[in-house]
């Protein structure tokens, strides 16, 4: 029987040999939940300090040992393959879509590193394109005084071809990035299942770090349902939001260049258990909706106000529109 302990939130593996009954009590008792029984970490081979040991990630066992077994027992996961891949390849230009897709199917995916045991719940995903034309927030990759920007580019060596994971670090956050060759998917909103921290949401993800090292030994699980209904957004041309509810909350939490029409792209996909608004970040669009009475009035609010205003009518006509000085004046009285 594998053991672990969690200290000071570092995982720590201990073995020992004991009767299935005997754990039982021990992991029943009435104490902090820091010991819990595991299938053993996979060790970096101390021959060459290189390679590591082969073997997949027993998810059964991360679900059954995890702090969210109750919910992750709900459902059903399948790891990433060929044809989903294949999919999340396509181009973002000729199939549109496929934008849909890649949001919904990415959301709710669990993150296994079969290194070092951390397993990541990605609820919320933020699609963005690659090319200029295709997205007014792609990825920059001009290089500026000889220095070449932070990439989620696939490259050739990595477990799933054209797939790369990748944390990058800027001037405003630390990023989780899911790159493919057409697009980049930015993990808005995560929690770990192999610790019971608190969950992140917003740009940074610092709790769970990938590197060009770590990347090979990250196992990505897709949940059946959400890979349904993706389908069903990719098999539909007309295809305009993930959802049919919470449209404006579907909306990249972004904080420039308002007049591109790429900006109000519905891109941001949720996880089943987290698509109501009560579990969605506050954007520019939304703050207006924020369930508070101590700022009823704010300038923020009010601005929000005019944002989402804005926002339903670009969404309702399908280009860029005007904004009447009526409705100007109406929030300022």
């Amino acid at each position: 029987m594998h053991i672990t302990t969690d200290l000071m939130t570092h995982l720590k593996e201990e073995n020992a040999l004991v009767d299935e009954d005997v754990i039982a009590k021990i992991i029943g008792m009435k104490r902090p939940n820091q010991i819990r029984r595991c299938s053993p970490a996979k060790k970096v081979c101390e021959a060459c300090n290189k390679c590591q040991y082969l073997g997949k990630v027993n998810l059964e066992n991360i679900i059954s040992n995890s702090h969210k077994r109750q919910l992750l027992n709900t459902k059903k996961y399948v790891e990433l393959n060929d044809a989903t891949i294949k999919l999340l390849n396509e181009d973002w230009m000729f199939r549109p879509q496929m934008r849909f897709f890649r949001a919904r199917v990415l959301s709710g995916s669990i993150w296994a590193n079969r290194a070092n045991g951390g397993v990541l719940l990605v609820n919320s995903v933020e699609v963005y394109g690659r090319l200029r034309t295709a997205d007014s927030h792609f990825e920059r990759f001009n290089i500026k005084k000889n220095i070449l920007p932070p990439s989620s580019l696939p490259r050739s060596n990595l477990t799933y071809k054209n797939i790369c994971l990748r944390t990058v670090q800027d001037v405003d956050s630390i990023k989780l990035l899911f790159g493919t060759k057409v697009f980049n998917g930015l993990a808005a909103s995560s929690i770990r299942l192999d610790a019971d921290l608190d969950p992140e949401a917003g740009l940074t993800t610092s709790r769970y770090l990938i590197n060009m090292q770590s990347d090979v030994n990250v196992e990505i699980y897709i949940e059946e349902e959400a890979l349904r209904e993706a389908k069903e957004l990719a098999e539909d041309e007309a295809t305009q939001d993930i959802y049919s509810f919470n449209i404006i909350y579907q909306l990249r939490r972004l904080r420039s260049k308002f007049y591109h029409q790429s900006t109000y792209f519905r891109f941001r996909g949720s996880s089943s258990g987290t698509n109501n608004h009560t579990m969605k970040l506050c954007s520019i669009w939304t703050y207006c909706n924020f369930d508070s009475s101590e700022d009823g009035n704010s300038d923020g609010r009010i601005a929000s106000t005019l944002f989402q205003d804005i926002t339903i009518q670009v969404i309702k006509s399908q280009k860029m529109t005007t904004v009447e000085e009526n409705e100007i004046v109406k929030l300022i009285n």
